[in-house]
């Protein structure tokens, strides 16, 4: 007996959902395939037949996630020319997510998944390669010196959101959004 295709994508899509809710609101910790399975309405066995374990699933979840990420950047630059304006608020904009989300930040940052970590140090680079392209060919920076300040603002974004998210420091968002402003218009020269 053949499966229907599209009966699979939608069960298959039930427990990415699933898995999706559980991650953003209880975060990794509550995440397990007991859990995903029960949510998403089916026995945990069935969750099987979809992903070869929770390690697929979480794959798939933060490459989700990460594109609702990126359609928060594309629609906050819509309208800003290529620049260095521009790329403080994809930075912005990508660091907004993970405080609104701060069990996603720390699946993917944190998480044992090789697919997850490469998914993520890419994610950065694919979204902003356009204006660092830009600011290259303009004459702002050098490839050596754009190199250097990606990778520097890399680790800006990381020691923030762990600051504030798991330090809570600074103690307010309001603060917090001051502190990302000065760290990237200090960073790029703004």
């Amino acid at each position: 007996m053949n499966k229907n295709p599209l009966q699979e994508e939608r069960i298959k899509g039930y427990f990415i959902q699933a898995a999706m809710e559980i991650l953003r609101g209880e975060g990794i910790r509550d995440l397990s395939v007991r859990n995903v399975a029960e949510k998403a309405g089916y026995s945990y066995a069935t969750l099987y037949n979809y992903f070869k374990d929770l390690n697929e699933l979480l794959t798939v979840c933060i490459s989700e996630f990460l594109n609702e990420n990126k359609a928060g950047i594309t629609s906050a630059i819509q309208y800003i020319p290529k620049g260095k304006q521009r790329l403080a608020v994809i930075y912005f904009t990508y660091i907004k997510y993970f405080v609104q989300y701060p069990g996603i930040f720390e699946l993917t940052y944190f998480g044992k998944n090789k697919n997850s970590q490469n998914l993520i140090l890419n994610f950065i680079e694919n979204v902003s390669s356009e204006d660092w392209n830009y600011l290259i060919d303009e004459g702002f920076y050098t490839a050596e010196e754009a190199t250097a300040i990606k990778q520097t603002a890399n680790y800006i974004v990381i020691g923030l959101l762990l600051a504030y998210n798991n330090l809570h420091s600074p103690d307010s968002y309001e603060k917090f959004q001051q502190v990302v402003k000065e760290q990237f218009t200090t960073l790029l020269n703004l």
